[in-house]
């Protein structure tokens, strides 16, 4: 089991970044592996909304995302699959000084071949989220 945390505090409102964060129609916008994320579950977003996502280089029907917990500026749970692999995403907001801190927590269980190379799944792992919140720091911030 691969377990990582990130941090980034980002200057606006929680209640923007958490309304941000949580359309997960947004992820293209702010993680480069995700070219389309669409909603497919009716109403509005809360704990139960599906999502399908599509990545870059990877045809086919992509794959089912879901929000497994929704606690409006507070919490955010998201069940996904990183690198073919269960993955648990959350996202912690905190008010700092008229910012954010946005925490996330990644939990990936690597399946088959996967499971053989841990670490460099770690690794790329932990890369890859550390960036994708620098851009979201980025795009949240210049809007």
């Amino acid at each position: 089991m691969i377990r990582l945390t990130k941090a980034v505090e980002i200057e606006r409102p929680v209640d923007e970044v958490f309304a941000f964060v949580a359309n997960l129609e947004n992820i293209p916008r702010w993680n480069g592996d995700v070219v389309k994320t669409k909603k497919m579950s009716a109403g509005p977003i809360e704990a139960g909304t599906t999502f399908r996502q599509y990545r870059d280089g990877l045809a086919g029907a992509g794959e089912a995302v879901a929000i497994t917990a929704h606690s409006p500026h507070e919490r955010l749970e998201v069940r996904a699959r990183l690198a073919d692999s269960p993955a648990q995403l959350t996202y912690e907001f905190d008010e700092v000084d008229g910012g954010t801190r946005l925490i996330n927590e990644i939990e990936v269980d690597p399946k088959g071949a996967m499971r053989l190379i841990t670490p460099v799944v770690e690794s790329r792992v932990g890369h890859s989220v550390a960036e994708n919140l620098a851009e979201l720091k980025r795009v949240l911030e210049a809007a």
